[in-house]
């Protein structure tokens, strides 16, 4: 008996001791959890910051676009810390030329605007990225493609891919003096010039010479730059009937008759009926309506992107639009089609923020075309408040409907050059019409290799 309570003894203070070291197992693994929660607590944790990137942004110059882009950059900057956007602008006369040499000798802009005539150029040269659709918020090309305008993305388009999203999608119209008019006994809303003899005589009308010193052109034509010219000059051609290469792309076609016949109704605008002269007026690449809008030219062929820069001019108020005049015995009726587009270097570190940043910058197509004239196809803008309220707006949006693309090819810079230089030949300097194209066409046949 006293053997078995011994035991029982035993047994009772065996379990205790082992109750009380777990006890103090627990107790101890709990302090130690607790040191180091405190620990941890006490160490301050590193937060991991945003790679700073810097998205370099070129575009030509154009005054109210730099402006609003300037402060859409800074927005962006805003909503997106790590993201710098360094933008700079060029003169449009050097623009071309200096993001070529940038591009090609490797410290070219990650994203940049360019024309539409460009395209080609770009990509045999490996100078210009597909767009990312997801960058832009869309599972594939398609998905995207279909929340622009129809055909919008046409010009941007080669092979598979897209190259440029339209910054500006353009036609040129005439704009009038509708004060002029009716100096002259015309009606501006009624007696507006539908064809270039029209244009002829009216502006024959409207300009003052005295004693040999312009005080008003009538009409004048583009001298600044070949693209200008290129613009200008297209629909003449198209309207005859007539085109710069032939359907292959491989020979210039500028020697044709109807080439001729398109050629010498732009030139004798000048030359024969003396509209306006090359020898006054201040028009540059970078300000090509300053004399429109001073009142010191009657008529000027320009796009919807102008008004805006009419700002504290004369004209700011009281300009009109009427549609682009057409050849009286002309083939068919043409107008012209280009876009500016935002694009991106496919040698950037950075293409896909590039990208994103031109996604953003294309949202605010309210903004463009109020404050600078840009009518952009990304859908929405066409029934927006601000739409409805642009004035000839749908002057504008009639006249694309006859318009197509300039010329495509890779030689689109030396075929600008050769026709500008026939227009000069011309008109500075009194060479036929058949003389200079026929000169055109051997420059333009040489840089195709044909």
């Amino acid at each position: 008996m006293k053997k078995s309570l011994l035991w029982i003894v035993v047994f009772i203070l065996s379990i205790s001791m082992v109750a009380a070291f777990s006890l103090y197992g627990c107790k101890a693994e709990e302090v130690a959890e607790e040191e180091v929660a405190a620990e941890e607590e006490a160490t301050p944790v590193e937060e991991v910051a945003e790679e700073e990137i810097t998205i370099k942004f070129w575009t030509h110059e154009h005054p109210p676009m730099k402006e609003l882009t300037e402060e859409i950059a800074g927005m962006y900057e805003a909503e997106n810390p790590n993201i710098k956007i360094e933008f700079e602008t060029f003169p449009h006369v050097d623009y071309e030329t200096a993001l070529i040499a940038a591009i090609a000798s490797g410290e070219g802009p990650d994203a940049y605007d360019m024309g539409d005539w460009n395209i080609p150029t770009y990509y045999e040269k490996n100078m210009i990225a597909p767009v990312e659709p997801e960058s832009f918020g869309f599972g594939s090309l398609e998905e995207m493609e279909a929340q622009w305008l129809p055909r919008s993305l046409e010009g941007f388009k080669i092979d598979e891919g897209i190259y440029g999203i339209p910054m500006e999608f353009n036609t040129f119209c005439l704009f009038i003096n509708p004060a002029h008019f009716e100096e002259i006994g015309l009606d501006p809303e009624t007696d507006y010039p539908k064809t270039w003899t029209d244009v002829a005589n009216i502006g024959s009308d409207l300009k003052i010479v005295e004693d040999g010193i312009w005080e008003r052109e009538g009409f004048d034509l583009p001298y600044h730059d070949a693209i200008w010219t290129m613009i200008v000059a297209t629909p003449f051609l198209e309207q005859m009937g007539a085109s710069i290469l032939n359907d292959e792309g491989t020979e210039c076609t500028l020697d044709s008759p109807e080439a001729i016949e398109a050629f010498t109704t732009y030139v004798e605008l000048i030359t024969r009926y003396e509209t306006g002269t090359p020898n006054v007026g201040m028009n540059t690449s970078t300000e090509p309506n300053l004399d429109y809008a001073s009142g010191e030219l009657s008529m000027w062929i320009t796009g919807p992107w102008a008004p805006p820069t009419f700002e504290g001019q004369p004209l700011e108020e009281t300009y009109m639009v009427v549609p682009l005049p057409q050849t009286e015995d002309g083939v068919k009726e043409a107008t012209i089609l280009y876009a500016w587009c935002w694009a991106v270097n496919p040698q950037s570190e950075n293409t896909t923020e590039a990208w994103r940043w031109i996604n953003y910058l294309s949202s605010f197509q309210e903004r463009f075309l109020t404050e600078v004239g840009y009518v952009q196809p990304r859908l929405g803008w066409l029934d927006s408040e601000a739409a409805l309220g642009t004035k000839y707006l749908d002057v504008f949006i009639d006249d694309m409907q006859k318009g197509s693309y300039m010329v495509r090819t890779t030689k689109f810079g030396e075929i600008g050059s050769a026709l500008h230089k026939a227009m000069e030949r011309c008109i500075l300097d009194g060479q036929d019409v058949e003389t200079s194209l026929n000169i055109a066409k051997n420059e333009i046949d040489a840089a195709l290799g044909s």
